[in-house]
Parts: structure tokens; sequence; C-alpha cells
């Protein structure tokens, strides 16, 4: 009886995390973020994928390394509701796209500078993405 009760307990808790991971897939797949659906137009997705390679390129040309670059467009992206984001950057440019549009988009860098001020006004309007300030 025991043995049996062992193993219900341990399917429980193996579905209990199965269910959890799959529910962040179906939101992250529907565009839902915090329970709320992320309904965007297509116009609104455009605009959220260029704002993330503008903020990119801004943080590259002043002076951030790539894995924070990388780790801010990553979270815009998926704050402003854009589904399987994905960006490559280097020193010379950035290429984004996501499963929402059909194109992606290319910043060409050719300037850089070292301006902690800037890398620190593009940090901020991430936050503020975060947390729901801007739409």
């Amino acid at each position: 009886m025991i043995k049996k009760a062992e193993n219900y307990l341990g399917l429980f808790c193996y579905f209990s995390a199965r269910k959890a991971q799959l529910l962040t897939e179906m939101e992250h797949e529907l565009g839902t973020l915090g329970g709320k659906t992320l309904m965007l137009t297509e116009e609104r997705r455009i605009l959220a994928l260029r704002t993330c390679v503008l903020a990119g390129r801004l943080l590259v040309e002043n002076g951030s390394n790539m894995e924070r670059v990388n780790d801010t467009l990553d979270r815009m992206a998926r704050n402003a509701g854009l589904r399987k984001f994905q960006a490559f950057t280097t020193l010379t440019g950035i290429v984004a796209s996501s499963d929402d549009l059909p194109n992606s988009q290319v910043a060409d860098i050719r300037r850089r500078k070292n301006d902690l001020s800037k890398v620190a006004a593009v940090n901020e309007v991430s936050r503020e993405l975060a947390s729901g300030l801007i739409e």
C-alpha cells in the first residue's frame, strides 16, 4: 500500500511540474503574458521588433556587452508580446526576427563610443516595458 502511494505521489509531482511547463509554453505560443492575452496588430508587432532592434543598436554603439544586449532584447520582445523572438548581435550589426512577422529586421552598426547614460536610458525603457508602464 505504501509503495502504491509513493508511486501516485511521484506521478502527481511529475504531472504537476509538467502541467506548469505546458502552461508556460502555451502562454508563449498564444501570446499571453501573466494570463493577459496580447492581441497585437501587425503594425504593433513591427513596431515592437523595430524598437528591440533600435534598443540593441543603442546598447552596442554605447559600450554594452553582447550578452547584455541579447538579454535586453529578449526581455523587451517577450514583454512586448512577440513570439519566438530571435536576435543575432555582433559588434557590427543586429539581425532580429519573430515568428509573428515574415521578415527580419537588420541594423548596421558603424560607430562605437562609451556613453553609459544611453545604456542606462535603454535599460530604463526596458524596465518600464516590463512593468507595464509602456504598452
